[in-house]
């Protein structure tokens, strides 16, 4: 930390007129929608303790398949169907987060089909499904919690099923080292700096319950860059995080596994106009590297 930023520091915390600006800023159910469709029974998310729970999959799949018996779109897909196409669409709930749907149609390929996953995503699925298969399947996991109407749209045919999504959520607030370093204070430390494992780096890390953050409130301050990233370099899934600057534009920019950019993102408010919490959505991150000026991070939100 260089020499000027001690002195802030110091000169922060012993001037009244700081003090004045601290005391401000105290101050599934399955439901299947299409026409003459016969719905399969819900089915949980599998639980990690369940014995057998290939036996789950088969049960569902068996059921998906007496469906589309049912509708005629089983391998021998009569005439009567290719000339007037049909669509299926069947969900399992794979985990708390993640829905895998089954679907089937014979519409041509002048008739693209799409599945819509209710949170922004779009796949794209084979038309008309392939006669060496008796349905498709796609599974997509969810990052935020909610209930989303997954649509497998066929032209003007739509056929919707709602699904729950439960996303678990763990934080990273460094609270717990600030009794450690006591109240309106900071402390050096080295880099990287090792929490629940996580290791952060960067040229100069403080560990920091001053006047820079809210009241009561320790995170860290990185200063000349960073990086974020697990002590054993597997990857995590970063929903959000508080930061704040020194009021010069900071960018935070994701690597995956391949060392590809998977998420980019720039801030710049500062610490006494109050923290910004940045919703990132990042999922498979290898690292995370900030750009050079100095910046506080108060808290991560993981997904799981």
């Amino acid at each position: 930390m260089t020499i000027e930023l001690i002195t802030k520091y110091l000169i922060a915390l012993l001037s009244g007129e700081v003090m004045k600006k601290l005391s401000f800023l105290l101050g599934v159910s399955i439901v299947l929608a299409s026409c003459g469709q016969v719905p399969s029974a819900p089915v949980s998310a599998y639980s990690p303790d369940r014995l057998k729970i290939s036996s789950f999959v088969t049960e569902f799949e068996a059921r998906v398949q007496l469906d589309i018996q049912r509708l005629g779109l089983s391998s021998a897909v009569t005439s009567q169907i290719v000339s007037a196409p049909k669509s299926y669409l069947n969900v399992l709930k794979v985990t708390s987060s993640t829905a895998r749907a089954y679907f089937k149609t014979t519409y041509p390929q002048s008739t693209p089909c799409s599945i819509e996953w209710g949170d922004g995503s779009i796949s794209t699925v084979t038309t008309p499904t392939p006669s060496s298969l008796s349905n498709q399947t796609q599974n997509h996991e969810y990052v935020n919690s909610g209930t989303y109407a997954i649509r497998l749209i066929c032209g003007n045919d739509i056929k919707t099923v709602n699904f729950t999504a439960v996303v678990s959520d763990s934080g990273i607030d460094f609270e717990d080292v600030g009794a450690g370093i006591g109240v309106g204070n900071a402390a050096f430390v080295g880099s990287p700096y090792i929490y629940k494992g996580f290791a952060l780096g960067a040229p100069t890390l403080v560990l920091d319950n001053s006047i820079y953050l809210p009241q009561g409130r320790t995170g860290i301050y990185f200063s000349g860059g960073g990086t974020i990233g697990k002590v054993d370099g597997s990857t995590f899934n970063l929903k959000s995080m508080t930061v704040a600057s020194d009021g010069s534009p900071v960018t935070l920019t994701a690597i995956d596994n391949s060392d590809q950019v998977i998420g980019q993102i720039t801030f710049s408010n500062t610490y006494n106009q109050g923290y910004a919490t940045l919703a990132l959505n990042w999922r498979g991150v290898k690292r995370v590297t900030s750009s050079s000026p100095q910046w506080w991070m108060d808290d991560l939100t993981l997904v799981q």
